[in-house]
């Protein structure tokens, strides 16, 4: 079940439903994402990915290896 169809369960319980987009995505991408599935929960984008970096959502690729 993808994530739009659940968005009543998050309101029911308290919660709210939001993306954070982020490099390597650029935000044209995002925008495209949107449209293509029809998405109407927010979708953060987070241009120097601080916010990423932050939550410990961001791995930089540089390092990997």
């Amino acid at each position: 079940m993808e994530l739009q169809d659940r968005q009543d369960d998050f309101k029911s319980r308290g919660a709210a439903l939001f993306v954070l987009g982020s490099k390597p995505e650029t935000v044209d991408m995002a925008k495209e994402k949107v449209t293509e599935h029809r998405l109407t929960y927010p979708i953060l984008y987070d241009a120097d990915t601080s916010v990423a970096r932050k939550v410990g959502l961001w791995s930089d690729p540089s390092h990997l290896g």
